[in-house]
C-alpha cells in the first residue's frame, strides 16, 4: 500500500498548526475574526476535516446578522456534536429593527430539544432568545461575551431559556468566563442575564459594562451559591451602592483581580460607594487579592464642567492603607482616594504612599493626579527598600478638555527630580501629566533639580524607550481568556488647585 504524500504525510500536530494558523483570533479585535480560509482548508479530505472541524467550531464570533446566528444554531442543534466543540461565543447586536424570526422551524426545535417554552418571547425579545438557545446547545463554552444596546427594552413576566435551564439544573459546567457590555444601562439591569451566572458555577472572571443599579443581583433558586467560584471581577461604568457593592463582593470566592470604576454620568447622581468604604468591603479579600483598580473619582460629580468645583475627597473618604494587603502587586488608584495634608496645617508630611503601599507591590500607577503626588512620590522612591519588588510607577492626569481651565498642572524640573530619584532606585517612571516650566524658585522641597529652562510639556514619558502601556494588567483584562484585558480607564482630585504650592499649578 503506497504511503500518502504531500499534505496528508504531515503529521496530525502540524496539520492541526496549520488550522489554528487559518483562523487567527485577537481578543482586543474580535469582528476581525474569519473562519473561511478554515472552512475551505477542512473540505479538502475526510482525514483533515476530522482534525479541522473542532478548531472550526470551537469558537463562534457572531457577526450583527440574525441569519448567520439561526444558521449556527441549526448546525449545534441537529448535530449536538459540533455544539461540543465550541469553547468561545460572542454576541454583538446593535440596536436597529429586529427581524423576526420565529417563523423558522429550527427556532422551536431548538427550544424543544432542550425541553423549554418559548411563548411569546420568539417575536418579542428575538435576539435575547437566539442567543440564549444558542448557549443552551453548547454545553462545554468556557467563555461568552455579550455587546448589545438592546436586551429587554419592555416588561415582561415570562421565563427566559436560561430560566428553565436554571430550574433543569443543565449547568454550564465549564463556563469561566462572562463579558457583558451594553449601552442603555436603564433598561438592561443585571437581571435580564443573570441565569447566565446562575447557570455558570465555576465562573472565574465577570465582566460588567456598565454595572447597573439592581435590587439584588443574582437570585440563586439552586442549592449551588452564586458568584463563588469568581477569582475576578469587573465592574465598570456603574453607580452600585455600597450595600449592594458589599452583597456583590461578599458572594465572590476569594478575588484575585477587583477593578470598579463608577459613573455618575451613565445613571444620574446617586450615593456611592467611598474609597475607604470599598477598601473595607474588600477586606475578606485581603489575603488573595493580586490586582485593583478603583476609579471613584465621579462619584461627588454630575458634569464635567463642575468637575474641580470643590474637593475631590473628604475627610474620612480617603484610603489611608492597604499594608493589610499582603498579596497586592497591581494597584491602579485615582486621585480622589487620597487626602493630603496642606502645606499650613502642623500635622503636614509627605508619606501618603509609603504608609498606603504593602511591601509586595509591583506595580502602582496613580490616575488624575493631583498636587501633592510629586511630593508623595519623592518619599516612595526615598523609601525604596521598604519596596523590594516595585518596579513601575505611573502619574496621569488626561481626563479633562484644556479648554475648561481646570487641569491640573505639574513643575517640569520636580518632575523630572521625581524621575532622577526612581530611577536610581531602579524603579521605571512614566508621566502622562501636563507640565510647565519652574518659578524664578526652584521648589524648597525638591532639591535634585538642576535644569532652570522654562517650558510647557503636554505629556512626558521618563525611562527607557518602550511603551507606557505594555506594562501588566492586574485585569482581568489579561488573563482570561478568560483573561482578555479589561481596558484601563484612568480619572482625578482638586484640593489645592488655586494654592500657590511649588509643586501643582493650575492653568491660568
Amino acid at each position: 500500500m503506497a504511503s500518502p504524500t504531500g499534505l496528508l504525510a504531515l503529521p496530525p500536530e502540524i496539520i492541526l498548526y496549520i488550522c489554528h494558523m487559518l483562523i487567527p483570533y485577537q481578543t482586543d479585535r474580535p469582528s476581525n475574526y474569519s473562519p473561511k480560509q478554515l472552512a475551505f482548508f477542512s473540505r479538502t479530505c475526510k482525514q483533515v476535516n476530522q482534525i479541522a472541524t473542532p478548531v472550526l467550531y470551537s469558537r463562534f464570533i457572531a457577526p450583527p446578522s440574525m441569519p448567520v446566528c439561526l444558521k449556527f444554531l441549526t448546525s449545534v442543534c441537529r448535530h449536538p456534536e459540533l455544539g461540543e466543540f465550541v469553547q468561545q461565543l460572542s454576541f454583538r447586536f446593535c440596536s436597529g429593527p429586529m427581524e423576526r424570526i420565529d417563523h423558522h422551524a429550527i427556532y422551536f426545535e431548538a427550544a424543544a430539544r432542550l425541553g423549554v417554552e418559548l411563548g411569546s418571547r420568539p417575536r418579542a425579545h428575538p435576539f435575547q432568545t437566539l442567543t440564549q438557545l444558542i448557549m443552551g446547545h453548547t454545553p462545554n463554552v468556557r467563555t461568552i461575551n455579550v455587546f448589545a444596546d438592546q436586551f429587554i427594552l419592555t416588561p415582561n413576566t415570562s421565563s427566559t431559556v436560561m430560566d428553565q435551564l436554571a430550574k433543569k439544573r443543565m449547568y454550564l459546567w465549564k463556563m469561566e468566563r462572562l463579558v457583558v457590555q451594553h449601552f442603555y444601562a436603564t433598561s438592561v439591569p443585571i437581571e435580564h442575564y443573570a441565569p447566565i451566572v446562575i447557570l455558570s458555577p465555576r465562573l472565574r472572571q465577570l465582566v460588567v459594562e456598565p454595572s447597573s443599579p439592581l435590587e439584588h443581583p443574582w437570585k440563586q433558586p439552586s442549592d449551588l451559591p452564586y458568584l463563588s467560584a469568581v477569582r475576578r471581577l469587573i465592574l465598570n461604568l456603574g453607580s452600585l451602592d455600597r450595600d449592594q457593592m458589599r452583597r456583590i463582593v461578599h458572594a465572590c470566592g476569594p478575588l484575585e483581580l477587583f477593578e470598579h470604576v463608577y459613573s455618575m454620568v451613565c445613571f444620574g447622581s446617586r450615593p456611592s460607594v467611598t474609597p475607604a468604604e470599598m477598601v473595607q468591603i474588600l477586606q475578606r479579600h485581603a489575603g488573595t487579592l493580586l490586582g485593583l483598580k478603583l476609579d471613584l473619582v465621579w462619584r461627588n460629580r454630575e458634569t464635567p464642567v463642575a468637575f474641580y468645583a470643590g474637593n475631590l475627597c473628604m475627610e474620612g473618604e480617603q484610603i489611608q492603607s492597604l499594608k493589610a494587603f499582603s498579596c497586592l502587586e497591581e494597584l491602579e488608584l485615582d486621585g480622589s482616594c487620597f487626602l493630603f495634608p496642606d502645606r499650613n496645617d502642623e500635622y503636614y508630611h509627605e508619606y501618603v504612599f509609603t504608609q498606603l503601599l504593602p511591601s509586595s507591590i509591583r506595580i502602582f500607577e496613580i490616575t488624575v493626579a493631583l498636587p501633592g503626588t510629586v511630593e508623595n512620590l519623592r518619599t516612595l522612591a526615598q523609601s525604596a527598600s521598604q519596596f523590594p519588588y516595585l518596579e513601575r510607577v505611573r502619574m496621569e492626569n488626561e481626563l479633562l478638555c484644556p479648554t475648561l481651565m481646570h487641569n491640573v498642572f505639574f513643575i517640569w524640573q520636580d518632575v523630572t527630580a521625581v524621575e532622577r530619584m526612581m530611577r536610581k532606585a531602579g524603579i521605571y517612571f512614566v508621566n502622562k501629566c501636563s507640565l510647565i516650566g519652574i518659578p524664578p524658585t526652584p521648589s524648597p522641597s525638591i532639591g535634585d533639580a538642576t535644569d532652570t529652562e522654562s517650558a510647557y510639556f503636554e505629556s512626558s514619558d521618563f525611562g527607557p524607550d518602550e511603551s507606557d502601556d505594555d506594562g501588566s494588567d492586574a485585569d482581568g483584562s489579561g488573563d482570561d481568556e478568560s483573561d482578555v484585558d479589561v481596558d484601563d480607564i484612568d480619572m482625578p482630585d482638586a484640593e489645592g488647585l488655586n494654592a500657590n504650592g511649588s509643586d501643582a499649578d493650575t492653568a491660568p
